[in-house]
């Protein structure tokens, strides 16, 4: 930001000051957080405080956070991701950077030499009494926010994209004139509508599925300095694999019992699904330790004797989806 100061006397003459330049950084310390409880199997699925997406540039020599607790009785956990493909999301437990799972509500991370590229820092609710427990988190360096934001196709996605879009965030003053945009190393500039909100690029043409595209737009901010963001998608129409492993199909059950999937997907994100005879779908947790394992707890105490069937589904990240059905039996 430009600043400048002006001074004026009684009889309303005035004098200017010279133009003070001032850079807002992003914030450090943030105290008083809100933590509530999260899924403790899964982080990424329902997270109460996120620190990003933020850019770390070449040559940083480490990368600090630290939470603490304000209140006594709680747990959390602290995860620093790292988009490792740069498409611009988080595609799953693969792309955990550094983690901090003591039994109390003070973590800390600790990265020396931090690769540059986009980060995420997550603090997940691990067991948390009543409504919201409170957190202080100081990160340091604190990153730089990303220019071009709230970008569309990213990451994985189901179907190829009718159009390509970004906002710019409007602290780093983009210059539409000075925007430049490729689609596969393409200069597709001309076909783009860009203004100083952001930019729509309407896709024309098949792109390939089961590929990864990149769209690159670079621009000048607003002290002139020249950068770039690229935006990585793939149309993924591969649906994940999905497998029964306990119990074996037909199994007399009574009482309580627990059942187990293996789930993968090229990606790396799936999450599992299970539905019986009519009932709300329910989530299956991931079996720590073990990839791809996921299991769910069973009551069948009031369920009619005979033939009982579960459907369980797996869904990847651009919304494919796999089912299988197993069938348990009660006996009379």
């Amino acid at each position: 930001y430009t600043l400048r100061l002006i001074a004026r006397d009684a009889a309303g003459n005035e004098g200017w000051s010279p133009p003070l330049r001032v850079t807002v950084t992003p914030a450090r310390v943030f105290r008083g957080q809100k933590i509530r409880q999260d899924d403790p199997d899964d982080p990424l699925e329902k997270c109460s405080w996120i620190y990003g997406p933020f850019d770390l540039p070449p040559g940083e020599r480490f990368f600090l956070a630290r939470a603490t607790g304000t209140a006594p009785g709680f747990d959390m956990d602290m995860y620093l991701y790292h988009d490792r493909n740069g498409n611009g999301v988080i595609d799953g437990p693969g792309e955990v950077l550094a983690k901090s799972t003591s039994p109390t509500p003070n973590e800390r991370i600790y990265v020396k030499n931090p690769e540059p590229g986009t980060y995420w820092l997550y603090c997940q609710g691990w067991k948390v009494e009543g409504d919201v427990a409170l957190l202080d988190v100081e990160v340091y360096p604190a990153g730089s926010f990303r220019a071009v934001i709230d970008v569309a196709p990213a990451g994985r996605v189901q179907e190829r994209p009718r159009e390509i879009t970004g906002r710019f965030d409007r602290r780093a003053g983009i210059d539409p004139g000075s925007v430049r945009i490729s689609l596969d190393g393409r200069d597709v500039t001309a076909r783009a509508s860009i203004d100083g909100k952001g930019f729509r690029l309407p896709v024309s043409g098949d792109l390939a599925p089961n590929t990864e595209h990149a769209a690159t737009v670079r621009f000048r901010d607003r002290s002139g300095t020249g950068r770039e963001r690229t935006l990585r998608f793939t149309v993924d129409t591969r649906p994940p694999a999905l497998s029964l492993v306990s119990p074996e199909p037909g199994t007399k059950v009574a009482g309580r019992t627990e059942v187990r999937v293996r789930a993968s997907d090229e990606g790396g994100k799936v999450t599992v699904w299970l539905r019986i005879e009519g009932r709300k779908e329910r989530r299956l947790s991931a079996v720590r330790g073990e990839a791809g394992l996921f299991r769910a707890g069973l009551d069948t105490e009031g369920w009619a004797p005979g033939e009982h069937y579960l459907w369980f589904v797996a869904r990847d990240a651009a919304g494919n989806e796999t089912e299988r059905v197993l069938r348990l039996v009660v006996p009379e």
